[in-house]
């Protein structure tokens, strides 16, 4: 028992004593130092000190605190194994280790049996100085007749661990880094700790313990290294500096590109092959084709790899390929005469052998919208509030521009972009004003942006939406009276004359108060209240909406090519959602039903192929497809007028599928789903 209290004073002690910094250089020569034994005033270097605990004398050997000897005299660090009651100094120059239980004092390999076993008085460690003092290579002297006790400390040069590391010769920007860490420590002391500090190409400073977690690939550029490493007892080394140049990564090029014909007849099947020079170890992560033509009056172009040509004369056909460090390579190109010959038509060519996301050109410009109406044998609504917020689009000022209370099922959208010259953050939050607890799941979400691309982000928060409908989140939280959350805190502040854009769906037990808050960055959440409400500006949508889920069955007759009408008033009757305007008190119409999910199942008499025509002036969007799958609306670039389409697929007689849709952010909103009986191909 009273070994087992001995150690618990000893850890204590030594926990709060002897934990002391120990710094390497010549600046710790503290000279002479003279003690009194049974005095707790030392003098050192002239400067009379008083220590914690006074020196006494044992069987003619001296004993002092181990802090005053660490701290001092030897300017040391200590720690202490407390599994093995084992102390150990280090100073720098080298390591004393002092075995308490076996009562063992050992330097340098050899043991040293102490005159006087180290101690614990009032509260205090003592330990025999001159054994511990000359094996630091200290000087001590004891006066008989003025009872003093002189010690002179080593002047020597401490010794520092050594930070030492190689980098990789010849790095490409965009190549994995590596580099072996060769730091070590010449007292043969275990390196704890790494500081990495990196300076960047464009002058920023990072500070890290592995340089790969913040450049895994860094880019071309010449970089500054600095590397600091810090042993067992917490000396530092100096900094090893290295100015390292990350060679320019080179764009792919394209070689040997070719096609299996040089003229095609129309509908005749064409292919098209290229080699490509690039870094061995990098990929090619987007090809991009293009083709082009002269309709009569203009040069159109089509964005995507043509599997043959539907109008006669000379085609341009283009490709380019992007590697994974973002380099575009030069456009290869090669010409391809179309023949008058037709050996099948754009319909009966895309609609025998479909390729979802297809273009459909309509070179014989047939105006689809005159097409009959296909039959709607049923349309419903799901029960799912809507708060819609895209008004004003284009943000000129901080504000809040909308606010509403809703409960149960919720849909949060939002669709706006920064005119401001400063950096501003758009928020969606949710508030408990109500004196009990709301629970809030969060089913599926669409972010998207920031980005200059209006187009690209009103594409893309569609996609990811629609997506995360086969991995609903399922988390759940407790809002407590007053609490908020930010329902999209992982979008970043936009910049000028970029546009972000959500479709978020919670469900919540109790009435929510949800705000689109757009605040300079920096500015504190807690004043979001103090904003003003944005004034509408256009004609774009702000409001809350109920039922904004919809339900449309559709039968295809096959006898002709039909239509069936989404974003538009003549869908069916009474298709518009009516909502209130909460921050003006008006009632309102979602033209374009903007925000609302519609599910539309198609059923078809007979075979009929399928393609997606947009009615606006421009149009970039997704849906989900009839196999569950994502069809982009286009692949690449934007769909502009309204005689083009987008290749759906086809409904073999008597079968019944289902297409998921949502309208775009950023494109004009109605569209057609177009039905061509196989008859007509």
């Amino acid at each position: 028992m009273k070994k087992l209290i001995y150690l618990l004073v000893l850890t204590i002690i030594l926990s709060i004593s002897i934990s002391l910094p120990a710094n390497a250089s010549n600046s710790d020569f503290r000279g002479i130092i003279v003690l009194k034994p049974g005095s707790p005033i030392v003098n050192i270097g002239g400067e009379n000190v008083r220590i914690q605990a006074p020196p006494y004398i044992e069987n003619g050997t001296t004993m002092v605190p181990l802090r005053f000897i660490c701290q001092n005299v030897l300017n040391a660090s200590v720690q202490w194994d407390t599994a093995t009651s084992v102390i150990s100094i280090y100073d720098g120059t080298q390591t004393v280790i002092i075995d308490i239980k076996n009562k063992r004092i050992m330097a340098n390999g050899v043991e040293y049996k102490p005159p006087v076993a180290p101690a614990i008085r009032t509260g205090h460690t003592y330990v025999p100085l001159r054994l511990i003092a000359e094996l630091f290579n200290c000087t001590v002297n004891y006066d008989t007749v003025q009872r003093t006790v002189t010690i002179s400390t080593s002047q020597q040069v401490k010794v520092l661990p050594v930070a030492r590391f190689e980098l990789p010769q010849g790095l490409i920007g965009g190549q994995e880094l590596s580099y072996k860490d060769t730091s070590y420590d010449p007292m043969g002391h275990a390196i704890t700790s790494r500081v990495w500090e990196i300076t960047m190409p464009d002058g920023r400073t990072l500070k890290t313990n592995d340089p790969r977690s913040i450049m895994s690939r860094p880019s071309s550029g010449t970089y500054t290294f600095s590397l600091r490493v810090k042993n067992a007892f917490d000396v530092w080394s100096e900094p090893t500096i290295q100015t390292y140049t990350v060679l320019p990564n080179e764009p792919p090029v394209i070689t040997d590109f070719a096609s299996t014909k040089k003229e095609a007849a129309i509908g005749e099947a064409i292919d098209f092959s290229y080699n490509v020079i690039n870094e061995e170890w990098e990929k090619i992560t987007e090809v991009r084709w293009a083709y082009s033509w002269f309709d009569g009056e203009n040069h159109k172009t089509a964005r995507e790899k043509p599997r043959a040509f539907f109008r006669p004369g000379l085609h341009k056909v283009s490709v380019q390929v992007r590697d994974e460090y973002g380099n575009w390579s030069k456009e290869a190109e090669i010409d391809i005469t179309v023949k008058e010959k037709v050996v099948m038509s754009e319909k009966a060519f895309k609609f025998n052998n479909p390729i979802q996301g297809e273009l459909f050109l309509n070179h014989t410009r047939i105006n689809y919208n005159l097409k009959p109406t296909a039959q709607v044998l049923a349309a419903s609504n799901d029960d799912v509030t809507l708060i819609a917020s895209n008004n004003p689009e284009k943000v000129d000022a901080a504000g809040i521009l909308y606010h509403d209370e809703a409960s149960g099922l919720v849909r949060v959208r939002y669709h706006h972009r920064n005119m401001l010259p400063g950096n501003l953050r758009i928020l969606a939050i949710a508030e408990n004003n109500t004196n009990t607890p709301v629970e809030v799941e969060f089913l599926r979400s669409g972010l998207a942006g920031p980005s200059l691309d209006i187009m690209q982000v009103g594409q893309q928060v569609v996609v990811s939406y629609l997506l995360a409908a086969n991995k609903p989140s399922g988390e759940k939280i407790i809002l407590q009276p007053g609490e908020r959350i930010i329902l999209n805190s992982n979008q970043r502040a936009l910049k000028n004359d970029e546009v972000l854009a959500g479709l978020i769906e919670i469900h919540c037990s109790d009435k929510l108060h949800f705000t689109i808050a757009a605040m300079e960055e920096g500015r504190s959440l807690e004043t979001y209240k103090e904003l003003p409400v944005l004034p509408k500006y256009n004609t774009h949508i702000r409001g809350t909406f109920g039922k904004a889920g919809i339900n449309m069955d559709a039968l295809i007759s096959g006898k002709q090519t039909e239509k069936v009408v989404i974003g538009r008033a003549d869908a069916y009757p009474g298709y518009f959602l009516y909502g209130f305007e909460n921050t003006t008190g008006q009632y309102i119409i979602n033209n374009g039903n903007r925000g609302v999910l519609h599910t539309i199942t198609l059923t078809a008499e007979e075979r009929v192929g399928v393609f997606l025509n947009p009615r606006g002036t421009i149009f970039r969007g997704a849906l989900m497809g009839f196999n569950g799958d994502i069809c982009l609306l286009a692949n690449a670039g934007v769909l502009v007028g309204n005689q083009e389409g987008v290749i759906l697929g086809v409904l073999e007689k008597g079968e019944t599928k289902t297409i998921t849709y949502l309208a775009p952010s950023g494109s004009d909103s109605p569209v057609l789903l177009i039905f061509v009986p196989e008859s007509e191909w």
